[in-house]
């Protein structure tokens, strides 16, 4: 295929965004090259990318970014290099960032907008993963009720939306 040139489109992007300053940009292209790296078994350079694109969402105080960026190094050490060891701190790291959204969340028109998002749930799986393949099954249950209560205070939120919208 055309690996070659999308790589080179993604390091034109990031060329440009560095260029003009836009740090969101950076950041969003950096994780971009770094999975694009994954998907070519290119790890080393997956892992640097991501750990540059989560420096720049921890700089600009971009929380949502920060999860992604946690979340996508927690994966890459899971899934891609099967080191559920190294996983660990990167997904509970992510769980957290989340976590910490979805407190600040005032309504239950945000809570369930912030539900619709699959990052949170990827991750918190993807620890509780962690957590089995490492013979850890306490707190991989642990993990399992809480995505067990996050998904019911999201079910009540969505049924008193509902409600106030018959009424």
């Amino acid at each position: 295929g055309q690996y070659a040139k999308a790589e080179e489109q993604y390091k034109l992007a990031l060329g440009i965004a560095r260029e003009i300053g836009d740090k969101r940009s950076e950041g969003r292209h950096l994780a971009s090259l770094g999975s694009f790296y994954l998907s070519r078994g290119r790890h080393g350079e997956a892992v640097e990318h991501h750990t540059q694109a989560l420096g720049i969402a921890r700089k600009l105080k971009d929380r949502k970014s920060e999860g992604n960026r946690l979340g996508e190094l927690g994966l890459a050490h899971l899934d891609d290099l099967h080191d559920a060891a190294a996983a660990l701190p990167w997904l509970q790291q992510s769980v957290a960032a989340w976590d910490a959204i979805w407190a600040d969340l005032a309504t239950d028109r945000d809570r369930v907008t912030f539900g619709d998002t699959h990052e949170p749930v990827t991750c918190a799986r993807a620890l509780q993963r962690a957590h089995a393949r490492l013979g850890q099954p306490e707190e991989a249950l642990v993990c399992a009720e809480r995505a067990r209560s996050r998904a019911f205070e999201l079910l009540l939120a969505q049924q008193r939306l509902g409600g106030q919208q018959q009424q």
